[in-house]
């Protein structure tokens, strides 16, 4: 008995098959010439050097920036514990503004932002207080406030807290 083969029959001649493969290798990286010529080095030979993104500085206080402290405030604070006198909390605050219209502003509505200050430093214990993380967030949030009443204040004007430190700061017992 003679074998059968189920093997497909190979068509087309094999001149086709050795003509599409050299079209691929020559094809192929013709395509990737262009692109690496397109993209790498054509603006490289421009001679146009790409603009610099200018460096951003976190922080930088600008030329035309404020400073503006406020008066001595005295206030007290929870006692860890009930039965020991509740010690006394003493700060100055300072704000740094934009420029001078922000400090006239803001000097114009010292008890918006005198409230806003207090209200922060309000109901905190003495551990809360000694915390330096507790005391970031208290000048960020006042930061936060403090610009959110000037678009209160001034909703057509661009005016802007730029930071708020503590110039003073200090817990005592009495």
């Amino acid at each position: 008995m003679a074998q059968e083969t189920n093997a497909p029959a190979k068509s087309g001649s094999p001149l086709l098959r050795w003509l599409i493969l050299g079209g691929f290798v020559v094809l192929v990286p013709t395509v990737l010439a262009l692109l690496v010529f397109q993209f790498i080095l054509r603006p490289m030979l421009s001679g146009e050097a790409p603009a610099a993104p200018e460096p951003v500085v976190e922080g930088v206080i600008p030329a035309g920036a404020v400073p503006l402290e406020f008066a001595e405030v005295q206030s007290s604070v929870l006692p860890d514990s009930p039965d020991v006198a509740a010690p006394l909390l003493m700060y100055r605050i300072a704000m740094i503004c934009d420029g001078p219209e922000t400090s006239a502003l803001i000097t114009a509505q010292m008890v918006y932002f005198q409230a806003m200050l207090d209200k922060l430093h309000r109901g905190r214990t003495r551990q809360e207080l000694n915390d330096p993380q507790v005391q970031a967030t208290i000048l960020k949030r006042a930061e936060q406030e403090a610009n959110t009443l000037l678009k209160r204040l001034a909703p057509d004007l661009d005016h802007t807290v730029l930071e708020v430190m503590y110039t003073k700061f200090g817990i005592i017992d009495i």
